[in-house]
């Protein structure tokens, strides 16, 4: 279901369908409506970018590889995301 009110000079939409959650702000209460029916749309069609299929874990690791390397604290920081992965995977497997 979407709401749609003022908020300051502008039209703000809200969705809330499907434990999908969307925002926009909007000059008029008609583009504000589009959207949100648009949007509404796109939800029940299954078509919206929902939850990725990947793993915590996963995240983890492309965060080590990507975030990390960039930081003063590399080594602890990539040490603390590895004893996490590593002990998530002894207790699955």
């Amino acid at each position: 279901m979407a709401s749609i009110e003022k908020s300051g000079g502008k039209w703000r939409a809200q969705i809330n369908l499907k434990s999908e959650r969307d925002s926009g702000s909007f000059d008029t209460r008609a583009e504000a409506f589009a959207w949100a029916a648009d949007t509404t749309k796109s939800i029940i069609a299954g078509k919206r970018r929902g939850i990725p299929d990947k793993a915590f874990a996963d995240l983890l690791e492309k965060y080590r590889d990507e975030v990390s390397v960039t930081k003063k604290g590399e080594r602890w920081e990539r040490m603390r995301i590895g004893r996490y992965v590593g002990m998530k995977l002894l207790r699955s497997g």
